[in-house]
């Protein structure tokens, strides 16, 4: 079990690396074989709904048979190669602040999609 002290200074020392960091995430230059924010986000937003139909099981399925039934495969559905995946999430890893303003554009997403499905589920007549 960790200690809180050695836990708090952790996370202590974790937070002064990156508060005292330079803002070098606005000089960035994304390599070329890195996917760019855009292409990163809809990878990712499409991981996050293959995410959630998954877990919400629709067709109620047994756990055995998840994979014959829900295969989704975000990398090959957006026709990125494996290795470039994870060359991409290698290099955001190292660039925080790039990395958390992808999270909220697919977070965007995702709350744009649910704005819309709601709105035409409670539209009269609509299916």
């Amino acid at each position: 079990m960790i200690k809180p002290v050695v836990a708090f200074s952790f996370f202590l020392c974790l937070f002064l690396c990156f508060a005292c960091g330079h803002d070098e995430e606005s000089s960035v230059t994304i390599p070329e074989n890195i996917l760019n924010e855009e292409q990163f986000t809809a990878l990712l937003t499409d991981f996050a709904l293959a995410e959630g139909a998954a877990g919400m099981n629709v067709k109620q399925v047994p756990p055995a048979k998840f994979d014959s039934v829900y295969a989704f495969d975000p990398v090959s559905d957006n026709k990125v190669r494996r290795s470039q995946y994870d060359s991409t999430l290698a290099f955001y890893s190292l660039h925080p602040k790039l990395y958390k303003k992808i999270y909220e554009n697919v977070l965007e997403n995702l709350s744009r999609m649910q704005t819309s499905r709601n709105t035409q589920t409670a539209t009269p007549g609509s299916k």
